[in-house]
């Protein structure tokens, strides 16, 4: 499946056309293959980094269909290593509480 993606992702990167890669990439590695790829074809990456307490996770999660085993989820924040400036043309941090707390009703 993740050629198939890849493969996709390349086909709209030599048409030009831009697109967003939903993923959850915990270490940079992970994020450097993927950024490698799309700079082969000089395309602007954008990484948004969801900082979400584990407790909220572990809430969304039991609320999913196809759920991630919660011993998967407390391993997270040991292997999670945020990213850097450097690895993108933009980074956009979302705090998850801070976003949670602005989300209500407009007064």
């Amino acid at each position: 499946m993740l050629q198939r993606t890849k493969e996709y992702a390349r086909e709209l990167m030599r048409r030009q056309r831009s697109f967003v890669w939903n993923a959850t990439n915990v270490t940079r590695h992970t994020r450097d293959e993927l950024i490698d790829l799309f700079t082969v074809y000089k395309g602007k990456t954008t990484i948004v980094y969801l900082d979400t307490p584990i407790q909220r996770v572990i809430a969304q999660n039991r609320g999913r269909i196809r759920q991630v085993p919660e011993n998967v989820i407390y391993r997270f924040p040991e292997k999670m290593e945020p990213p850097g400036l450097t690895e993108a043309h933009r980074l956009i941090v979302v705090e998850a509480e801070k976003e949670a707390a602005h989300s209500g009703p407009e007064a």
